[in-house]
């Protein structure tokens, strides 16, 4: 529209810094700004966990999950499956292995986010649709 978004963060360069390092700096930035919003807004969605109102369905072995680690840099928390569950006293799951490349690692349930299944495509009826003719 010919006017500056709002939405982006402002960035003041240097006049003798190259146009390349610029673009790039900015598009480290976005990153950045990309990377904050997504754990900000779309991470607690996966991860809804309402107190008392109803208890949510536990995590089940073979799902994929992503470590939520905030000391890890942006786009590096690592993604795994699940290959065991520890179950509590009060009979949820608290905690569970998940497998990442060739390491295991047991982290608590607060701190794995359920990522959603890809549609496999299997799902769908293949065969051709039927057509009726008329005399």
């Amino acid at each position: 529209m010919g006017r500056p978004d709002g939405s982006l963060p402002q960035v003041v360069y240097p006049g003798n810094e190259l146009i390349s390092r610029r673009r790039w700096k900015h598009s480290q930035i976005l990153a950045d700004h990309f990377w904050a919003r997504f754990i900000r807004f779309y991470v607690p969605i996966l991860q809804v966990r309402q107190k008392w109102q109803a208890s949510p369905a536990d995590i089940v072995q073979d799902c994929v999950v992503m470590i939520a680690d905030p000391q890890l840099p942006r786009a590096l928390w690592p993604i795994g499956r699940v290959i065991k569950t520890h179950l509590s006293p009060d009979g949820h799951i608290r905690s569970a292995d998940v497998k990442v490349r060739e390491r295991v690692y047991t982290r608590p349930v607060a701190r794995l986010v359920v990522l959603p299944a890809l549609p496999s495509g299997d799902d769908e009826d293949r065969s051709p649709p039927t057509t009726s003719s008329q005399p």
